[in-house]
């Protein structure tokens, strides 16, 4: 029995993948698809893997048949959390390899973006190294950053100091988050394309999961996405964004209830410390 890979969209982590399977001689189908890829790009392929061939599917949407023994990796979605295995590390494992440092930052910075990879002590440069080879992957352009900084000198709606909104002229969110994510604990991006995405503090990932569930069964094409190190941080996308009225109102109705659970702890350790 064998393997053959079938290759998702392509960021850092799914470029090293690759590189993971030639240095291992294992038999792949890579079609350099974008972020989002469907399983239905390679229905020709599948009709003719041999029957001793097991298929492994790499953060692709499932939504074609396919043969019973397939492997599915991934880690978005439902498998979404700081416990669960990266693709590379469900990789790494499935071939017996060991990671290299290279590749432990490219999977701490897929699951946890830059507060993951600065959890591994990792240095500016190896930051500035991964988040660069993350944007190109995904291809974004050098017109792409300039209008990610156009976008948050001047698309930019700040409420609280602590979360910011933003109209951007580039579709290519990372740009933008990469250069805001310490500065606002909830990023909120509207893209060219009509898409939002949101990065930030999990707690809204699961909220805005939850609220898209219920859109869906009233409304079946309804996208949505999420991913991350939940439940601590991670990121939403979809193309049927809230408005700006309905964010505000969001952010400002979970900024009671922490307010809230905030005093409810504080009352119970202050119970605790005097019994």
């Amino acid at each position: 029995m064998g393997y053959c890979f079938f290759i998702g969209g392509y960021d850092a982590e799914m470029v090293e993948i690759l590189n993971i399977l030639v240095s291992k001689g294992v038999c792949f189908y890579d079609k350099q698809l974008s972020w989002g890829a469907a399983l239905t790009e390679y229905e020709e392929e599948l009709t003719m893997l041999a029957p001793n061939i097991i298929p492994v599917f790499i953060e692709l949407n499932l939504d074609c048949r396919y043969p019973e023994n397939s492997i599915i990796v991934d880690h978005h979605g439902q498998k979404a959390s700081k416990y669960a295995q990266t693709s590379i590390e469900q990789v790494a494992t499935l071939l017996r390899v060991k990671l290299n440092r290279h590749q432990q930052l490219i999977s701490a910075n897929d699951k946890g973006h830059i507060r993951a990879m600065i959890a591994l002590n990792a240095t500016n440069e190896e930051i500035a190294q991964i988040r660069q080879m993350d944007r190109k992957a995904q291809g974004v352009t050098e017109e792409d950053e300039k209008n990610a900084e156009i976008s948050i000198k001047n698309h930019i709606e700040i409420i609280n100091g602590n979360c910011a909104i933003v109209q951007s002229l580039t579709r290519h969110s990372s740009c933008i988050f990469d250069r805001i994510y310490d500065k606002f604990d909830y990023v909120f991006i509207y893209t060219p394309k009509g898409q939002l995405h949101y990065s930030g503090k999990g707690h809204i990932v699961q909220y805005l999961v939850e609220l898209y569930k219920k859109q869906k069964t009233d409304n079946k094409s309804i996208d949505f996405w999420w991913g991350g190190s939940l439940p601590d941080y991670g990121f939403f996308g979809t193309d049927a964004p809230l408005d700006k009225q309905q964010i505000k109102l969001m952010f400002y109705e979970i900024q009671q209830l922490e307010a809230i659970n905030s005093k409810e702890e504080s009352k119970c350790l202050e119970k605790m410390a005097i019994g």
